[in-house]
């Protein structure tokens, strides 16, 4: 006799597999027609996988943020990609990351967000200004520098110590050529590091010989370009001063002074935070809201702060 008890184990097993098939094929309807409901206006023409697509976008504007992320300022980005032109599939192009904002609520305490900043280059945010068919360029950036000391020959400026840097956008406004200006300050932006080294900065190069240290060292150039770093920031505020669709979109110069913790990315505002610290109480407040990496290299400053108080 045939053996039924296998048969219907397999019949079980089939049915099983093509109720599964099934269920797969319907969530991947459903996440499909999600993704077309919102993004639908931005996907590439005949693209045969609208899922592929949005895992793509969504790996290009988060990078290693990708778990967490948000299709409210994805949207955002792939809207302001298409305005500009920008395939958001690029590594680097256009993306955003996560910021750490801590806030007092209504009751004077302590609080921590997360907001998302876009990240996009000057040349992209430019581009968006052009599509409005306003946009009449930049003026020359002009720059304040610090006066040489009375050693180094007072009266003189030093162009090596950059103070500022102010930079015009033209806009055409019902025919008329306007101009809106945009002051970047240096000491607000600079990091010290690669390109915002002075531009006649050295460091020392061991002296080989027959492959082999002498001992010795030589000073070679080593400076960077910081006119160029702080116009281009100058540039970037002076866009989103005149074109609103450049609204929240920062270049990745002016968010390099911010430090990576623990996988996220903290806003430099913790120091005016201690600052504005009123008692021991607060002070506590804000460092059980901090992180040890934070605490660690805030110390200086708390300690200087509860001195203060103590007075």
């Amino acid at each position: 006799m045939p053996d039924t008890t296998k048969a219907t184990e397999a019949r079980k097993a089939n049915a099983l597999a093509r109720r599964q098939e099934d269920q797969v094929a319907a969530s991947t309807v459903e996440a499909e027609t999600q993704i077309l409901k919102r993004f639908g206006e931005f996907m590439p023409a005949g693209a045969a996988d609208p899922i592929q697509v949005y895992k793509l976008w969504k790996k290009s504007i988060f990078g290693e943020f990708y778990e967490e992320a948000d299709d409210t300022i994805m949207y955002f980005v792939v809207a302001q990609a298409k305005l500009a032109g920008i395939d958001v599939r690029l590594q680097k192009q256009i993306y955003a990351i996560p910021f750490k904002k801590k806030f007092k609520d209504s009751d004077g305490q302590w609080q921590e967000k997360k907001e998302w900043t876009v990240i996009t280059g000057i040349d992209a945010l430019t581009r968006i200004a052009e599509s409005t068919g306003s946009f009449g360029g930049f003026t020359e950036p002009k720059y304040e520098f610090a006066m040489k000391s009375q050693e180094d020959g007072f009266g003189e400026p030093d162009y090596n110590k950059i103070i500022s840097c102010t930079v015009g956008v033209h806009k055409v406004v019902q025919g008329v050529l306007t101009t809106s200006y945009a002051t970047a300050f240096f000491d607000e932006y600079d990091t010290g590091k690669n390109l915002w080294k002075p531009a006649n900065a050295t460091k020392e190069k061991k002296i080989y010989k027959d492959n082999r240290p002498t001992g010795e060292v030589e000073n070679v150039p080593d400076g960077g370009k910081p006119k160029t770093m702080i116009a281009k920031v100058a540039r970037v505020q002076a866009l989103r001063a005149a074109f609103p669709a450049c609204g929240g979109m920062y270049v990745a110069e002016e968010m390099e002074r911010a430090e990576p913790i623990d996988g996220d990315i903290v806003t430099p505002d913790i120091e005016s935070n201690i600052k504005e610290v009123k008692s021991a109480t607060e002070m506590k407040q804000l460092m059980d809201g901090m992180s040890v990496e934070d605490k660690k290299r805030a110390a200086p400053a708390i300690a200087e702060r509860l001195k203060e108080l103590k007075k």
